[in-house]
């Protein structure tokens, strides 16, 4: 063979090297981009169970009704907002919603985490209690991995997407956003 033989099959050989790069790349891209989506809707989930606990917990006769009247209106403002919701693959919600949703999930934290250390406190006397606020801190840490695992994912995508390989893929995905929220539980329970 002679010498331009062997450039041609380097540059067929380096041509089909690099189209198999970019598949695994777009593919990776799309496979991450579904992941986000899956993620999204299990912390969507994961904040329903907590604010649909609370608004259950508010009405116990424990809680005196101005604190009742906060959990109230802060977790049904919780309900309200469905922006984390994907419908549908690759519908995304804007930034400025998550942030909004973010600000209302961490402020329902800040509340619980003021109420449930006093009810505690009280689950002595009451068994039914301690169920209940046993449930709600169950849903309140499914939350913080729900959120972990989300971000994970949308930081992995967002990575793939700008990476000098990705644009040069062409990856086509919606702009993924974190969901940096208030999650922490009270000490004693952390």
């Amino acid at each position: 063979m002679t010498w331009v033989g062997w450039v041609v099959l380097a540059v067929v050989v380096l041509g089909a090297i690099s189209a198999i790069v970019l598949m695994r790349v777009r593919s990776r891209a799309e496979i991450l981009n579904t992941e986000v989506i899956r993620t999204g809707a299990m912390l969507e989930r994961s904040l329903r169970a907590r604010a649909l606990m609370t608004l259950e917990l508010a009405r116990s006769p424990h809680i005196d009704p101005a604190t009742a009247v906060i959990l109230v209106d802060i977790a049904g403002r919780c309900l309200e907002d469905e922006d984390l919701d994907y419908p549908e693959l690759g519908a995304q919600p804007s930034p400025e919603r998550v942030r909004e949703r973010a600000l209302c999930e961490s402020e329902l934290t800040r509340g619980l985490r003021v109420i449930v250390p006093q009810l505690l406190e009280l689950t002595e006397h009451d068994p039914g209690l301690r169920h209940h606020v046993d449930r709600l801190v169950e849903r309140w840490r499914l939350v913080g991995v729900a959120r972990t695992l989300h971000n994970s994912r949308v930081a992995q995508a967002v990575e793939v997407h700008g990476s000098p390989l990705g644009r040069l893929a062409g990856v086509r995905t919606p702009a993924h956003v974190t969901f940096d929220m208030d999650d922490a539980l009270p000490e004693p329970m952390g």
